[in-house]
């Protein structure tokens, strides 16, 4: 069997995000969003065939700050199954966990991250057409972690964004 890729006649996705913040005690910030909406694709050598679905996905992010300056991030999403050029693409777990200490008045930080932490995220296809079927189903090696140090030169901060500052390390 040959595989390969296709440019496609047109996607469309349309839908409503919502997202929510919430300061639940001075330790703890909380932020979820959720994408509720329609995909459709057209294949332009199918005849104007249409692959269509109504989807979701839900993200998380969860900071604990302790009182030592140490913070710790948790980030689940789920994506929920759609629709691709010639099939489906089920949905999808994975969770990412995050931990930030920084030293020297915030001049060097370190930062260890682990992702995918409870190896979910497998990725499951099927497409089909004249003549052929075929599932995939594939992840990768996990989980993955990371560790990563900065050094701050000078003072410099970065204005804040819709009065809410971003965690560095998130991976959103």
């Amino acid at each position: 069997m040959y595989q390969t890729f296709e440019n496609l006649n047109q996607d469309k996705a349309l839908g409503l995000e919502i997202m929510g913040n919430v300061k639940a005690f001075k330790w703890w910030d909380l932020m979820v969003s959720t994408n509720i909406y329609n995909y459709s694709i057209t294949r332009y050598e199918l005849e104007g065939e249409v692959f269509e679905t109504n989807t979701y996905n839900v993200r998380g992010n969860s900071t604990f700050t302790f009182k030592w300056g140490t913070k710790l991030q948790i980030m689940p999403s789920y994506n929920g199954p759609s629709v691709n050029a010639q099939g489906t693409q089920e949905g999808f777990f994975r969770a990412d966990i995050g931990i930030r200490q920084d030293f020297f008045d915030r001049k060097l930080n370190l930062v260890f991250r682990v992702s995918d932490v409870f190896s979910s995220a497998t990725y499951i296809n099927t497409s089909e057409g004249q003549n052929f079927y075929i599932y995939s189903e594939s992840s990768r090696k996990s989980p993955v972690f990371g560790i990563s140090i900065s050094y701050r030169i000078n003072n410099f901060k970065q204005p804040e964004r819709n009065g809410m500052n971003e965690m560095e390390f998130s991976g959103y």
